[in-house]
């Protein structure tokens, strides 16, 4: 989780509160259209079922509450695929002075646009890191680059 600002381009920073390899708490911040933003997730992480169930207790500014998860899963083409879910109620009064408008089907396409697009960058970022690591010498897999979103 370290690497995450270097891994994720709309990532500036993190803060690890907690890591016992199952229940981390972070706080992360987050670059946007609207400016810098931080919010509070707790995550339960299964290596076992190569899962991740999370909520946040201090959502993004549009959200009064967002949790989900992410699973990893084999693919019918023999790779892997990332399935991302999230759960959101929307703040209506932060919404409408964000985007200017009091039309909630607005609201919710926007902010499902904006959960989509990260989670979509994310996976993309980790794709990308390790289809670029370097291999070592003795032929062994790479280590593992880390738990996404």
């Amino acid at each position: 989780m370290a690497g995450w600002p270097k891994l994720l381009p709309h990532c500036e920073g993190l803060e690890l509160r907690h890591d016992d390899g199952r229940h981390q708490e972070f706080v992360l911040e987050v670059r946007t259209a609207a400016g810098a933003e931080a919010f509070r997730s707790v995550r339960h992480c299964d290596a076992e079922r190569l899962s991740i169930v999370y909520f946040q207790p201090e959502p993004p500014p549009l959200l009064l509450r967002h949790e989900g998860s992410w699973q990893v899963r084999a693919a019918d083409d023999g790779g892997s695929e990332v399935v991302s879910r999230h759960t959101a109620v929307l703040d209506a009064v932060a919404c409408e002075k964000a985007f200017g408008t009091a039309e909630l089907r607005e609201h919710k396409r926007r902010v499902r646009d904006m959960l989509d697009g990260n989670s979509r960058r994310t996976v993309e970022a980790c794709a990308q890191a390790l289809e670029h690591r370097p291999r070592p010498a003795d032929g062994a897999a790479p280590a593992p680059v880390g738990h996404g979103g």
